[in-house]
């Protein structure tokens, strides 16, 4: 049976009734379905609910084939499901779905149960003083993994059915394949393949010319960096080069350390006992480093080289390992969407663009302080243009600049989930208030976030200057905001992807009228940051305008590092809930004045799924900074990766 393929063999098993219980097949029984992360199964009903990937005949097709199956002997069932027998074109379809869809939740399945069972091959892997392949034997995994898949319809007790067993260790010598892969992938990308350098050959060459002068170039440090970053998705399948890329790592922390950034890196596994040594010296070495004078003086290369720096320390050494390592999001997002509808929009989906504008007050749809034309060329707005006219009467290359239907009823969502009775259950200083904004890519977040900002800003105007008179009919009868009274005079902080923040600053400059709010960018070290808010002679110091009227950018690596200078993000909970209140740090680091000393209005965190691990650092300065803002606003596509928790986290 080894040479059957991974999709018949899986159809053999769950199209027979193995057990005498009631929904004896897999295909037909709910729990199963669970196991799997399928919410719904093909079915021959035209009215059923149709599986993700298919469409409705296909569907039904394959459903008349698993019927076909199930009524087979099961001695003859394996040799019909391979032949297809007249179900030519419903096995095709099925095959197509198995590869593209059911495969991915299958090997999501198989590799959480190992790993849960500490007998994943990177945790063998791992306890081992050589990198030598040691992939679990499919006999020795199949009690672990076949309940895991299937349920309580392959098992006797706490056995794996005997008849069923050949068929599941099928399944696992196609899964044992499928990690040696990944195995010998790890090796050929690191040490070498047929002639090419590897990575850690590569790496090698950058740090000896970093180590080669007392002052160092940025583009060497992003090379270093970068190559540092291509070994994440490898190192758990070839551990032993931990020991000289923590010795890497360790140059160029004392790198970043030099340019004023204090830096907690993540500890690598490693297996030398003199590695540790290595590492201090490396790090001593790192800080003693300069940058060239010259390139000093391009204040956003080095800062976006700090950040590249600060952003891979701020990551797991051990990236993304396993072709199931981010899981088809329809393995939880179907279930959800399913039986949430869709999460918070369907109270103005129904309304057309012209009843938007009115309820929000975008005439046009936009805010009276958007431009009304950008550039069509995203480098040019009218804050670096000599005529600033053209935003605002057109012209050629010009684009007219207004919120789409679908955007409109975005913002008009979050701001309904803004304005809340005084004393609810989301409100105070222990509840969790926010927005979770879950729009695909390209669906425009980041123009729903900043008309967002703008209402509340506007809102903000209309209440302090004009009375309350001429408040926007969508919360004409709602005069408290997330249940606390009025818009606050605070700024607001946006925090984003380091790649992001060039891209984050444009597009504010293109909606935005020139002159109509004060963007910042946050300093990178905790000491710049102290400066920046404090210093008499500080841009911040200097603005004209109300805080309410300043945004601020923050990269993610930065947040992070600010985070992790002042709050315990490892400290024991003790049964308390992920987002309590965690302990602050004490020393002289964790007393400079941060962002965590300040209250803003709104903060958003664009690619917030980054932020998820409840000991991560993002994870706890995210809750944190939450508890001085207002309203805070969570952006991104993909809010499932690992496991359904992602979305708590």
């Amino acid at each position: 049976m080894p040479s059957l393929n991974a999709s018949d063999v899986f159809m053999f098993i769950m199209a027979s009734p193995w057990r005498q219980i009631p929904d004896p097949v897999g295909w037909r029984n709910p729990d199963t379905l669970a196991c799997l992360g399928l919410v719904h199964g093909p079915s021959s009903d035209p009215s059923a609910p149709i599986p993700v990937g298919l469409k409705r005949q296909e569907s039904i097709a394959i459903s008349n084939f698993i019927d076909a199956c199930i009524a087979i002997p099961e001695d003859e069932r394996q040799a019909f499901i391979v032949s297809g027998g007249t179900h030519q074109t419903a096995r095709d379809d099925y095959k197509k779905w198995f590869r593209h869809h059911v495969s991915k939740k299958l090997n999501f399945v198989i590799d959480s149960a190992l790993k849960e069972a500490d007998k994943w091959p990177p945790q063998l892997l791992a306890e081992q003083e050589e990198d030598e392949w040691c992939g679990l034997l499919p006999v020795e995994a199949a009690p672990i993994v076949g309940p895991a898949i299937f349920g309580e319809v392959v098992m006797n007790g706490s056995r794996v059915l005997t008849r069923v067993l050949p068929s599941i260790i099928t399944i696992l010598s196609h899964t044992n394949r499928r990690h040696r892969k990944l195995y010998d992938k790890a090796e050929q990308s690191l040490l070498g393949h047929k002639g090419e350098k590897g990575i850690v050959a590569q790496l090698k060459e950058a740090v000896d010319v970093l180590e080669s002068s007392d002052t160092v170039d940025l583009p060497a440090i992003r090379a270093a960096t970068k190559l540092l970053v291509d070994c994440r998705k490898y190192t758990l399948w070839r551990p032993s080069v931990n020991d000289s890329l923590a010795e890497t790592d360790a140059l160029l922390q004392g790198i970043v350390e030099a340019a004023g950034t204090l830096m907690i890196p993540p500890t690598r596994p490693t297996r030398k006992a003199d590695t540790g040594e290595k590492v201090q010296a490396a790090r001593a070495r790192g800080k003693a480093k300069k940058l060239p004078t010259a390139q000093l003086a391009d204040e956003r290369e080095v800062a976006a080289t700090i950040d590249m720096l600060v952003d891979h320390f701020n990551e797991s050494p051990e990236g993304p390992v396993t072709d199931s390592a981010v899981v088809d999001d329809s393995i939880v997002w179907d279930k959800v969407s399913d039986e949430a509808g869709d999460l918070g929009v369907e109270k103005f989906s129904g309304h057309t663009e012209d009843h938007l504008h009115t309820l929000l007050d975008f005439p046009a749809g936009r805010p009276v302080t958007w431009s009304k034309f950008r550039d069509a060329d995203q480098t040019i707005s009218a804050w670096n243009s000599d005529d600033a006219e053209r935003y605002e009467k057109g012209g050629e290359g010009m684009k007219p600049v207004a919120l789409m239907w679908h955007q409109l009823v975005g913002v008009a969502s979050i701001v309904d989930k803004s304005f809340l009775p005084e004393g609810s259950d989301r409100t105070g200083d222990n509840a969790v208030p926010g927005v979770l904004l879950a729009d695909a890519v390209g669906v425009g977040k980041t123009a729903q976030v900043m008309a967002y900002i703008t209402f509340i800003r506007s809102l903000w105007a209309c209440e302090t200057k004009n009375e309350g008179a001429g408040r926007p009919p969508i919360v004409k009868d709602k005069p408290s905001f997330m249940g606390r009274g009025p818009v606050p005079n605070d700024p607001h902080l946006i925090i984003v992807p380091n790649s992001l923040v060039e891209q984050w600053i444009r597009e504010l400059y293109a909606f935005n009228r020139k002159g109509s709010l004060d963007v910042f960018r946050l300093p990178v070290s905790a000491n710049d940051v102290a400066r920046f808010f404090l210093q008499e002679d500080s841009p911040w110091k200097k603005s004209k305008h109300e805080p309410i009227n300043r945004v601020i950018i923050s990269s993610d690596s930065t947040f992070c590092t600010l985070a992790a200078a002042r709050w315990q993000n490892t400290a024991a909970l003790k049964g308390k809930a992920p987002d309590a209140p965690r302990v602050a740090k004490v020393g002289a680091g964790a007393r400079i004045f941060s962002i965590f000393d300040i209250d803003f209005s709104v903060t958003v965190i664009d690619e917030i799924h980054g932020f998820r691990g409840r000991s991560s650092r993002g994870f706890v300065g995210g809750n944190e900074i939450r508890r001085r803002s207002r309203q805070i606003i969570g952006v991104s596509a993909t809010p499932y990766l690992n496991q359904p928790q992602s979305a708590a986290q």
